[in-house]
């Protein structure tokens, strides 16, 4: 759960004005991205452990935990997210990883609005069954970010960033 080394982020200059946190869930990682200012600051991933050895309180609790560091060090005023969707009957990892983000948004530090798959995708590439790739392309395109190297949660969640700020221009 954990963001690696890798994907170390800098630090904010300072408690700026309204700070957008975009999450897109998914059962086996969550990408992030962080607006200021209506302008990508940083991208991440939370890797979540394998469901074979996932107790799920420890797993919920890590999540919240490495939620929270990232709220901490960015300060978001407002949450969009996007969850994955799952085909058929939800699944239990995807029941899980609700209740997980329904706790952590339950502690009220922030706005939250939450945008399925379909509403994002239609928005940011147009098409509502749009490739992860072809979302990806979008966004590169949208804020230049030609030849940027994000994995595909990352990707996602920028996208779900950028819908958000279209839905709400102030």
């Amino acid at each position: 759960m954990n963001v690696p080394a890798s994907e170390a982020v800098p630090e904010p200059s300072g408690p700026g004005p309204a700070a957008l946190l975009a999450l897109s869930a998914g059962t086996r990682a969550i990408g992030w991205a962080v607006f200021a200012q209506r302008e990508l600051e940083a991208t991440g991933r939370i890797v979540l452990p394998s469901t074979k050895r996932r107790v799920p309180a420890d797993s919920a609790n890590r999540l919240a935990s490495t939620l929270d560091d990232l709220a901490a060090r960015w300060h978001p005023q407002s949450v969009a997210c996007c969850q994955a969707a799952g085909v058929g009957a939800p699944t239990p990892g995807l029941k899980l990883l609700a209740r997980s983000l329904a706790c952590w948004q339950g502690r009220g530090r922030f706005s939250w609005d939450s945008y399925t798959v379909r509403e994002v995708r239609t928005a940011v590439e147009g098409r509502a069954n749009a490739s992860r790739d072809a979302l990806a392309h979008a966004v590169m395109m949208a804020l230049g970010l030609i030849g940027h190297t994000k994995t595909t949660q990352e990707w996602e969640a920028i996208a779900v960033g950028v819908y958000h700020l279209q839905r709400h221009p102030n």
